[in-house]
């Protein structure tokens, strides 16, 4: 049965970007991770910081890498199963190349002081022009717009593959929904209000308040973001974290986590952070056996 009807979706893989600044400096918007590295050296040959993200909180490092894993593995789905099977390793071949990429992400590309910016202050800091582009998740957006009115930004989907084919996808969640219990004394009451809520007007004005793509049919999001991301929506996937449950007896760093790369994490070799990862995702396969 249908247990809640979805209000909206998300996403949390793609990189906003400062369009005068792009401009300025004759950098064309990264398709592939090739683009985005020549990007990023573009910009520090000009003493720009590449990217920004809030470091200080930990996830917003590797929510921010999202966008890569999805880039590398588009099927999210098939990358749970198979490392459940255990015919994809995180330290396969294929997964190399998705910890290099990401140890150049939070060591090259991330700015320098990012692991002491919180995450509610990083919108803030991309929108002062310090930096180039920010990774982070389409909720962002109102916190750019509250923090410089007149500063034009973009987003698209992380580059992360060497074929742009492979970058047009967003990857994110379904957010928020409501329910009604099948025992509620007030269903006649909760029925009303999700028929109001549901009116085209109310939906829409809700959709641009809060800002999330709209799921009920003949809505669109009329804000900056929503024209954004508009021409990669009928490329919208549920992301990894939406499908992925560790199984019981996994080591902590049983994660495909950017954060764990200096100076956010630990490690500092890709090769010995891809071995552990695999390490502590074998013991919780092994215990379920």
């Amino acid at each position: 049965g249908v247990y809640c009807i979805n209000l909206g979706s998300v996403s949390y893989s793609g990189i906003y970007y400062n369009k005068d600044m792009f401009a300025e400096y004759g950098v064309e918007v990264p398709t592939t991770w090739d683009e985005l590295v020549t990007a990023c050296e573009t910009f520090a040959e000009a003493d720009i910081p590449c990217m920004t993200a809030g470091g200080k909180d930990g996830w917003p490092i590797f929510v921010g890498a999202y966008g890569l894993i999805g880039s590398l593995y588009p099927d999210q789905e098939a990358l749970v199963e198979g490392l459940w099977t255990g015919s994809i390793k995180w330290n396969d071949a294929q997964a190399m190349e998705m910890w290099d990429k990401m140890k150049v992400y939070a060591q090259e590309m991330m700015e320098s002081g990012a692991s002491g910016i919180a995450g509610d202050a990083a919108p803030g800091r991309f929108a002062s022009g310090a930096v180039a582009m920010f990774t982070g998740g389409t909720w962002y957006a109102s916190a750019i717009e509250a923090a410089e009115p007149g500063f034009d930004w973009g987003y698209i989907p992380f580059p992360g593959s060497d074929n742009a084919e492979d970058n047009q996808y967003l990857f994110g969640k379904y957010d928020q929904g409501y329910a009604i219990a099948a025992n509620s004394p007030n269903t006649d009451t909760a029925l009303l209000y999700l028929e109001e809520f549901s009116d085209p007007d109310n939906y829409q004005e809700w959709v641009n308040t809060v800002g999330f793509f709209p799921t009920q049919p003949g809505a669109t999001l009329n804000t900056q973001i929503g024209q954004e991301v508009a021409p990669y929506l009928e490329n919208f996937k549920v992301g990894f974290e939406q499908y992925w449950v560790a199984p019981k007896g996994a080591g902590q760093y049983a994660n495909p986590w950017a954060s764990y790369f200096q100076p956010f994490g630990e490690y500092d070799d890709a090769q010995e952070l891809a071995d552990k990862v695999q390490e502590d995702l074998q013991s919780g396969l092994d215990a379920n056996q």
